[in-house]
């Protein structure tokens, strides 16, 4: 994975949410992202928000909508090899993807997704 200014390996696991301010499922899938952060804050995980707008833009967006303590990075998405959004990308500590997860999940999904956390 191509994220500049992130270090990979003081954690197990990175998570990446790419996202646009725009983005009509990325906003209804706040919900998940605010349990993301409580399922992690204990845990040698990183998550890290990924946002085409500038990081300014992006950091108000999350503010606006009560999700706190993320890293905001600005990056093209095409940079990350990201066609839609939101996208989560899990690498491990070597920054290399292990899996990854497109669209409004569904509540399986999102399920799979904090079990791949833990694991």
């Amino acid at each position: 994975m191509n994220l500049p200014d992130v270090a990979w390996s003081p954690q197990s696991k990175t998570l990446i949410l790419a996202m646009q301010t725009g983005c009509h499922f990325c906003n209804e899938s706040m919900l998940f992202y605010k349990r993301l952060i409580e399922a992690t804050k204990d845990k040698n995980i990183k998550l890290v928000a990924v946002f085409p707008s500038s990081v300014e833009e992006s950091r108000a967006h999350l503010d606006s909508l009560g999700i706190k303590n993320l890293e905001v990075k600005q990056m093209p998405l095409v940079a990350i090899q990201v066609r839609g959004t939101p996208t989560l990308i899990l690498t491990n500590s070597e920054g290399e993807i292990i899996n990854f997860w497109v669209g409004k999940l569904p509540p399986e999904e999102e399920t799979e997704v904090i079990e791949k956390l833990s694991s």
